[in-house]
């Protein structure tokens, strides 16, 4: 058993930044590195219904994820974000640049038994830009919709669960995950509720991959009116950004530390979000 959730520990930190209920050890340092992008010419409205935006947006991220376990179970700290971020929309212009990052710190409540239970805090940087230069007519009408930040410094409380199960005689080994927090926004942006629950597989006579499922999304506390009252937006940036999606991810490990990744989520509701799906490739690596 003990073999099993060192597998998971390895494992579980998905190519989308988010700490884990397993807390690493001090000194054990889990990076991860990937590229996201995406593309449509339409989003999803403030009544969630999908409309035309009259070109194609594009959207690329270098994205990095780190944690580091500080003292045993009780301190582990994590960095994410976006290093670079660039937002095309087609025929009208192009912003590029460092996006928002994320530091937060947690504790491991639970780490022994069944079940794991961590709890922590996340601190939203403001370190993209929320109005970017756009070069040639019309850029200052435009940059609001390009933004590479959101321009706010956000808090936001999680607490994960966690356990794994399997092995010995069991044909494959399995983990769950469930995790919830609530995102204090500020700067004119409403409050959310951040939602995840994941499954992990290991796949039959190929040990070193694991099949990942996931439901996952972000319900902002916005009205339709207060979510409308910027007109269209389609970064996933700004007031009442709302998703729910269902994410597949396909994990291997090359050797011992060394992993890469590919995923990918299908929304089944959106709001001020465009319409298109994230595809994402990553490579992790524990220290």
């Amino acid at each position: 058993m003990r073999r099993l959730w060192l597998a998971v520990a390895l494992i579980v930190s998905p190519t989308l930044a988010s700490a884990q209920a397993w807390i690493r050890p001090a000194g054990e340092i889990y990076a991860n590195v990937g590229v996201t992008t995406m593309s449509s010419d339409g989003a999803y409205g403030a009544d969630t219904t999908r409309q035309d935006i009259g070109a194609t947006y594009t959207q690329t991220a270098l994205t990095l994820y780190a944690e580091a376990g500080v003292i045993d179970r009780w301190l582990q700290i994590s960095l994410g974000g976006e290093l670079y971020r660039r937002n095309t929309l087609s025929g009208r212009g192009t912003t590029e640049g460092v996006g928002d990052l994320q530091a937060g710190a947690w504790v491991g409540l639970l780490q022994d038994g069944p079940v794991r239970l961590s709890a922590g805090l996340l601190v939203g940087l403001p370190t993209g830009d929320p109005t970017p230069s756009v070069e040639g007519a019309g850029g200052e009408a435009l940059a609001p919709l390009l933004p590479t930040g959101d321009g706010e410094v956000d808090y936001e409380p999680r607490i994960i669960a966690g356990s794994s199960f399997g092995g010995g005689g069991w044909p494959l080994r399995h983990y769950a995950v469930a995790e919830l927090g609530y995102a204090f926004r500020s700067e004119g942006i409403d409050d959310g509720v951040r939602y995840r629950l994941e499954l992990g597989s290991q796949l039959p006579r190929w040990p070193r991959i694991w099949l990942m499922t996931r439901i996952h999304g972000l319900r902002s506390l916005a009205s339709e009116a207060e979510a409308g009252q910027e007109g269209l937006r389609f970064s996933g940036l700004g007031q009442g950004v709302s998703y729910g999606a269902l994410g597949v991810e396909l994990y291997g490990r090359i050797v011992d530390q060394l992993g890469i990744s590919v995923a990918t989520d299908m929304p089944f509701e959106a709001r001020n979000i465009v319409a298109g799906l994230p595809v994402r490739a990553a490579l992790s690596y524990t220290f």
